[in-house]
């Protein structure tokens, strides 16, 4: 359960929303929000779920300045977190959590979900910083 106080800080987060992409029934969409702190990544993905809890995969990165901590997360989809997590090096960023939501079609993309999930970072990462 979520106190009053914690969902006060979640609906505070300021996060961009990327262009949806779509192939063969998948959607794709990324959502960048700048962060501070591994709690403020953590309170941004639950505002994403919160906001989506429909969504098959929220695969998820960050960078946080001064110390440079990252990590990432593939949420059951094998490369993509990894693949967000260089997407945010390759933009040069940090202070930065991306995470790219997949509603699932029911079809395979096999490698071209790449494609889907870094075009979907980058769309959010630059509504982020308009």
């Amino acid at each position: 359960a979520i106190d009053k106080e914690e969902n006060a800080k979640i609906d505070k987060l300021k996060m961009a929303i990327g262009e949806a992409q779509t192939e063969k029934g998948s959607t794709f969409y990324g959502v960048a929000a700048r962060m501070q702190s591994v709690q403020d990544v953590r309170r941004a993905y639950k505002q994403v779920r919160r906001q989506d809890p429909a969504a098959t995969h929220i695969m998820a990165a960050f960078k946080l300045g001064g110390n440079g901590q990252s990590d990432f997360c593939d949420d059951g989809e094998h490369g993509g977190g990894f693949s967000i997590r260089k997407t945010i090096d390759d933009e040069n960023k940090s202070g930065i959590a991306v995470f790219v939501v997949r509603h699932y079609g029911g079809v395979h993309l096999g490698r071209r979900r790449f494609e889907h999930i870094v075009n979907s970072a980058k769309s959010a990462i630059n509504n982020l910083y308009k």
